[in-house]
């Protein structure tokens, strides 16, 4: 009921049947690239469906998203010591940052999405 039918409803059906073939592997490294993959949460439906074992998501989660979440944390915190014109330089450069990756989300996209495939097949 709520396995593969709610996956497929967050991913999208394309985007889970092009990564079904990672589900079956449990490489280290392709579940660690996929972890650092910029999908958000979907990616524990994925490991969910998987065959790959708890523990080792949980690893890789603490050792990949844990310091990635202290380092914005930390960020986040020294913005309030910021003088105004350095708050809006750093977020004219996000916004840069996020056009050009929004133009680019495709192409990333296709490009995580074939590094996938490719570990997948190894």
């Amino acid at each position: 009921l709520y396995g593969r039918p709610l996956a497929e409803w967050v991913v999208g059906q394309e985007r889970l049947s092009r990564w079904e073939g990672a589900t079956l592997s449990q490489s280290a490294l392709l579940w660690w690239l996929i972890l650092m993959a910029p999908v958000g949460d979907a990616v524990y439906f994925l490991a969910g469906l998987s065959r790959v074992g708890f523990a080792k998501i949980l690893f890789l989660s603490l050792v990949s998203r844990v310091p990635a979440v202290f380092v914005v944390a930390a960020a986040g915190a020294g913005v309030a010591l910021l003088p105004w014109w350095q708050l809006a330089l750093g977020f004219a450069g996000f916004v840069l940052l996020f056009w050009v990756l929004a133009r680019q989300q495709k192409r990333l996209l296709s490009w995580i999405d074939r590094q996938v495939q490719r570990q997948s097949h190894d």
